[in-house]
């Protein structure tokens, strides 16, 4: 996870992108939004981007050392831990699958926040000792976001329980009746 942390930082700085490069916000004529427009070209190069990245960073980490203490390997939980280490060659292999995904997330009266998030899975196998674990990580990370502020009415309706109860507790805030 450690490896697409870092990956995702490296990219978003070096590309230097920004909301209003990835997401063209479409107004009416009063200055409203009425939609959003991703530009997936620019999704798509941060997305092979950041693969390219994880992939660089998990290979320059591709063989290391591991040291376990002896006891741990006597199966007694009071020797767990304990003892001189014994140290073993391993090796990860991996590779990565980066999507993404629209998020929008209620923020208030008329707000909705809008984020654009990659899910990064990385699969592989640790080999050590002639045997192999399979492993998979994910994380995801928040590449924008922003607050749509939408029009606030000039009455609110606040329905509160099953619509079998509504007529006793609708009630009305701001609305003037003729």
């Amino acid at each position: 996870m450690n490896s697409a942390n870092k990956a995702v930082a490296k990219v978003l700085t070096e590309s230097g992108i920004t909301y209003d490069e990835i997401v063209k916000t479409e107004r009416n004529a009063e200055g409203n939004v009425t939609s959003l427009c991703v530009d997936t070209v620019k999704i798509n190069i941060l997305q092979s981007g950041i693969t390219l990245a994880v992939s660089e960073i998990t290979a320059e980490n591709e063989t290391f050392v591991i040291s376990i203490p002896l006891g741990t390997f006597l199966g007694s939980e009071y020797t767990n831990g304990y003892g001189p280490r014994v140290k073993f060659n391993a090796q990860l292999t991996s590779g990565t699958v980066v999507t993404f995904s629209n998020e929008f997330r209620e923020a208030g009266l008329n707000q909705v926040i809008h984020r654009i998030v990659f899910n990064i899975e990385t699969s592989g196998r640790l080999v050590m000792l002639g045997k192999t674990d399979a492993l998979t990580v994910t994380t995801s990370a928040v590449v924008a976001e922003t607050v749509i502020v939408g029009v606030l009415p000039e009455a609110l309706t606040n329905v509160i329980g099953s619509p079998s109860e509504l007529a006793g507790i609708i009630n009305d805030y701001g609305a003037v009746i003729d």
